[in-house]
This record gives structure tokens, sequence and C-alpha cells, in this order.
């Protein structure tokens, strides 16, 4: 007794090195990010870690093995759900006078290039050092504000805004997909550029754990204050008792009582006679048997169920100052859980959620006018703008 109480003591502490070591060995080896600098440490990098892998595994029980697997197959995936090229290409678009309007897309600038309404010029100092390219525009744009916004003339960096890590990148929305697309159309142009960012992936699901309770929180609030349902399916039961009773006759029927048997026999024969319109005494096989296990369909939609983000959008009321509010409080939740050291030059947690262009174009909308006409009158301006930047002393009067 005394030898066996002594032993198990270090048997436990072994095992617990033994595990300790293999861990560390393994998310040294396996979770890294530096790729290896040749082909050559590749294969050794792989042996190293399955063989760690393998050390590691002895010590799980099932549901640890379970979750371990499911992290590694999550890791092997990241490359792949990561973003394969750069989101900021930090272009830079300048006005006729030269003056900078802000950073666009590579694909917008030769979009503007191939429509003639820009050509390729130098940078600016400060860009050239980054190897950034420009273009200027040879018309004079409208709605221009008096004073730019310094986030969207600041180039933004391609890397995670709360780390810093360049490898294995991904787009972050800071107001969530499902409320931004509920919004009016006039909010979700410009939070389409400042509320989202690259985040690594270690920070995004740190991130997107707190936005799910955040995103159940609301929705909880706003069905306990409307009396909604939050199921969006109801069983029916008796369909639900049909099928069950098909599969215990499918598959257990010489371990039921006879009886029950019989029960079974004859509520799967009248729920098939009342579908089929066959005699009820007709023999249940096998194949009918799993046609009644396969066609019946016992989760019914429920008619009054709203999903959650319509319910939290709707409480909004399209009012200016509680959507604002709300996008702010996203903004805060933001950068409470992540604290980003990163973010680009002029991004504000109290920025404005919508700008004056957006505003301009809503009441158009809204007015109806005639879209022939404005892109006829937007067409002239934009020749006669091209005629006097290209040299002539007063700008040509184009019919």
């Amino acid at each position: 007794m005394t030898m066996k109480s002594t032993k198990t003591p270090w048997l436990v502490v072994s095992s617990a090195i033994a595990i300790v070591a293999a861990a560390a060995v393994f998310y040294k080896i396996a979770f890294q990010d530096d790729d290896p600098k040749d082909d050559k440490q590749k294969v050794p990098r792989e042996n190293d870690k399955n063989k760690a892998t393998a050390a590691l595994e002895m010590f799980m029980n099932p549901h640890q093995l379970r979750e371990f697997r499911k992290q590694v197959r999550r890791r092997e995936m990241i490359p792949l759900l990561s973003r394969k090229s750069p989101m900021y290409d930090n272009v830079q678009m300048l006005d006729p006078q030269g003056s900078l309007l802000c950073t666009i897309s590579t694909k917008k600038a030769q979009w503007y290039l191939a429509k003639g309404l820009a050509k390729q010029v130098s940078p600016s100092l400060s860009f050239q050092k980054q190897k950034m390219k420009a273009i200027q525009l040879l018309f004079e744009p409208e709605g221009r504000s008096s004073q730019a916004e310094s986030y969207t003339l600041s180039p933004k960096q391609n890397i995670c805004v709360a780390c810093g890590k360049e490898k294995h990148l991904q787009r972050h929305y800071i107001v969530p997909c499902a409320y931004r697309s509920l919004f009016p159309a006039k909010y979700k142009s410009h939070l389409s550029s400042h509320d989202i960012v690259l985040l690594c992936f270690g920070c995004r699901s740190i991130c997107e754990q707190i936005y799910q309770e955040r995103i159940k929180q609301l929705e909880e609030e706003q069905r306990d204050h409307h009396n909604d349902s939050d199921k969006r399916f109801h069983i029916d039961r008796h369909l639900y008792q049909i099928r069950n009773r098909a599969l215990a006759l499918l598959r257990w029927k010489s371990k039921l009582p006879p009886e029950k048997q019989h029960v079974y026999e004859q509520d799967v024969q009248n729920y098939l006679a009342t579908i089929e319109g066959d005699d009820k005494k007709k023999e249940l096989t096998d194949n009918r048997l799993q046609k009644v296990i396969d066609e019946i369909v016992y989760n019914v939609p429920n008619p009054s169920y709203i999903p959650g983000p319509q319910l939290v959008v709707k409480s909004l009321e399209e009012d200016p100052e509680m959507i604002q509010q709300f996008v702010w409080d996203w903004r805060q939740l933001f950068l409470d859980t992540l604290a980003p050291r990163h973010l680009p030059d002029g991004w504000r947690m109290d920025s404005p959620v919508v700008n004056e262009k957006s505003i301009r174009k809503h009441r158009r909308q809204e007015k109806g006018e005639d879209t022939a006409q404005q892109s006829s009158v937007a067409f002239t301006g934009r020749v006669r703008a091209v005629t006097f930047i290209q040299g002539s002393d007063k700008p040509t009067r184009v019919e």
C-alpha cells in the first residue's frame, strides 16, 4: 500500500510533464506564424509536428481529443479563409488643381482612366516613399466638402488594426452585416469604408465571440419587449409522432411488444391512406416506411417569426439619432474588445454615420428625378471641365 501511494503522485506528475512538453512543442511548430525560409525546412517541420501531435493525443480523453483535432483543422483552414490580395491599394485621387481628394483602389483608378475621366500622374512626396500611384481627375467633382476628412486622405496599412500582424488577414465589419444591410440606403455608402477593417485570425476570433454575445443580448431584449417568439419553426406533434413510429418499425420492430407494433402500424397506415388514398390494410414494406421517414416534415414555419436583426433595426425607427448612437455603440464595443493600436489615421469612434454626399443622393432619389437627365447633365459638365483643363482659355460650350 505504501509503495502504491508513493508511486501514484509520481505517475501523475510525469504524465502532466509529458502533456505540457508535447503541447509546447506542438504549438511552437504547428501554430507559429513565420513560414519556413526554404523548402528544406518544410519536411522536418511536418515530421516534428506529426510526432508532437501523436504524443499529445496519447494523454487526451475522447472529448479533449475531439476538441483538439477540431482546433487543428480550424488552424489549417486559416490560409484558405485569409485574403489573397491587399485590401488597400492607396492610389491617390487628385482634383484638377492637384489637391488630394482621397485614396482609392487600383480597380477604381483603372475605371477612371478607361473612361477618360482621369490621367495618371506622379504621386505626392509622402506617397512616393511608399511606392503609391496617383491619378488626376479631368473634371471638377461635385459635392466636395470644404474640409476633407483626414481618414479619406490618409494611406491605409494592410495589417491587423489590433496587433499589427501582416499575415492571414480577414475583413471585419465593425457594424455587423446583419444590421448594416437593413439600414436605410443613405447610411450604407459611408459605413462601407469607415467601418470595415482588417484583423488577423486570432483577433477576429476574439472579436466575433464578443459580437455574438452582444447580438444575442440585443435580440433577447427586443423579443422580451415585443413578446415575440424566438422560434422560427413550430413542431407538428402528430407528424413528429408518425415519423418516429415509422422509424421504430423500420429499425427496431423485432424488439417492440406485439401490442405496440399493432398500434404503430395502424397509425402509419392511416397516415399513408390519408396522403396516398391507399388501402389501410396494405402491407407496410420497408420501402413504404422509409418513404414516410423521408417525406414527413414536422418543422412548420412560424408565420409570426421575425428575425432578430430585423427586430433590432426596426426598433431604431429610422431615427437618425438612434441609428447614429447604435453605430457608435458598436464602434465603442470594438475598441473596448481589442484596444486596436493600428487604426488608420483619422478613424474616430464619433465619426459621422452618414456624409453629405449620401444625403444629397438620397434626397434626389426621393424626389424621383429623371436619371437619364442627370446623366446627360453630368456628362456635359465633365466634357466642359476636360476642355478647360486641357488648355482652353475659356470653357467650350458643348451642346
